[in-house]
């Protein structure tokens, strides 16, 4: 079919000319009419070089193209505008065929080619929409998606790389929006696979990550660390909350709060331990209270061999201090700045022996006490009493009395002025008291 595309415009021409003209009209008019009308197809090019003000006009019905090739000379900003305007589409679309290769929109370069399999949208012969990015210099087709991307099914893809900005606040974010996840969580698989985690480290299998084992086991993986002899140590801040019991293979490093059961080896081994408690804590270590109570005899087990096997509330190497010595000895140390006191109240019960260490080593300034015993004794009243801690009747002394006659057999606390006995001064009183009884007797049987 021929086509002539010249506007008719009758300039006064000779009559041939005019007659060809419309000849060459009508020509156009009829084919145009099996066209549009009987549904003729169309062969060849259609091409305009004008087109009038306002769009042009309009054609209904439909139209059959084996191929359409679209020319912008006039470099207008749409190839083809489906918009809606005044008498626009109320729903439009491009329909494409399916399950056929090749029903897709592909976009190809000025120069070149990108090959068949990239740069388009469409549907595969499986039925299924696909969108392909062009290979970048990975090797890879890469996709770039600007601003956000809703997706109102499940997105299901093989693999996904984060990258994120600089100023980028989270990679993964369930909370933010207008409709936020009101129960948001990760799945994933629990096949019993291994691998199936989430991880920092490199290889992935074996260090930082958080996952499954093929055991079927929920497990925490740390980094190796060299200042803990290459173990994969776990580094947890603020307070750390089990509810359960918690089970550590390795190193436990924490520096804030564990609260809640935790199983230990038989043999645990620590390096340090510093309990740090809240004004409402009662025990930094309790052996009776919860459901799993020691039921026979609970200890602390200390080294028997070393200087400093001691427990301290003070310095360690001056008071406050049970321990061993260095050279094995068991001792208590009392606190005082000058003397060093140990305080007992209630009654004190020894099977064994009390010693008081009286080595002429121990002791200077040596020489008799040379005071009449038996006068300070005659001096010191007995009473008979009850003690208010317990309402229990004794005969003894009173300290504050004893003070003012015999200064040496009392101690003054330093923390509350309390007056005490010196038992082995007393002791040593008597003692010479005696010694002058039996020397006055003595006297006696001489002059008789």
């Amino acid at each position: 079919m021929g086509w002539y595309s010249t506007p008719f415009n009758y300039d006064g021409t000779s009559p041939t000319q005019v007659r060809d003209d419309l000849q060459k009209a009508n020509e156009n008019f009829q084919a145009l009419s099996d066209v549009f009308e009987n549904g003729t197809p169309l062969s060849g090019r259609i091409k305009s070089s004008y087109i009038p003000d306002g769009g042009g006009g309009s054609v209904s019905g439909n139209i059959t193209v084996n191929s359409v090739k679209v020319s912008n000379p006039n470099r207008v900003n749409f190839g083809v505008d489906l918009s809606p305007n005044a008498s626009g589409f109320y729903q439009a679309a491009i329909k494409m065929p399916v399950g056929v290769p090749g029903s897709a929109i592909q976009w190809q370069p000025t120069s070149g080619d990108w090959g068949v399999g990239e740069s388009k949208i469409g549907v595969d012969t499986a039925g299924n929409f696909m969108i392909i990015g062009r290979y970048n210099s990975s090797g890879k087709r890469v996709i770039n998606l600007h601003d956000d991307v809703n997706v109102s099914g499940q997105l299901t893809p093989i693999s996904i790389r984060l990258a994120p900005q600089a100023n980028q606040n989270s990679l993964i974010d369930l909370r933010s929006g207008a409709t936020d996840c009101s129960g948001a969580y990760i799945l994933m698989p629990t096949g019993g696979v291994s691998g199936n985690f989430i991880s920092w480290g490199d290889p992935p299998h074996d260090n930082t990550l958080i996952g499954i084992l093929s055991s079927n086991r929920f497990v925490i993986f740390g980094r190796a660390d060299a200042a803990y002899g290459g173990r994969r140590t776990i580094y947890m801040y603020d307070d750390t909350i089990v509810t359960g019991n918690a089970y550590i293979s390795g190193n436990l490093t924490v520096s804030g709060t564990i609260s809640g059961n935790i199983s230990l080896p038989s043999t645990p081994t620590f390096q340090h331990i510093d309990i740090q408690t809240t004004p409402s804590d009662t025990y930094g270590l309790n052996f009776r209270n919860g459901y799993n109570n020691f039921t026979g005899s609970a200890c602390i087990l200390m080294p028997t061999s070393g200087n400093g096997n001691k427990i301290s509330w003070g310095d360690p190497d001056r008071d406050s201090t049970i321990g061993l010595s260095s050279s094995g000895l068991f001792f208590i140390f009392g606190a005082g700045s000058t003397t060093r006191t140990v305080f007992l109240y209630d009654d004190l019960r020894v099977a064994g022996t009390i010693y008081q260490g009286s080595d002429i080593s121990m002791k200077e300034n040596i020489e008799l006490f040379s005071d009449s015993a038996l006068n300070l004794v005659k001096s010191i009243d007995v009473y008979k009493y009850l003690f208010k801690v317990d309402q229990k009747e004794h005969v003894g002394f009173i300290a504050n009395y004893v003070k003012d006659v015999f200064p040496m057999g009392v101690t003054v606390s330093e923390e509350d002025d309390k007056c005490s006995i010196n038992i082995l001064d007393m002791l040593a009183l008597l003692f010479k008291a005696v010694k002058e009884l039996i020397s006055h007797v003595e006297d006696l049987k001489g002059n008789i």
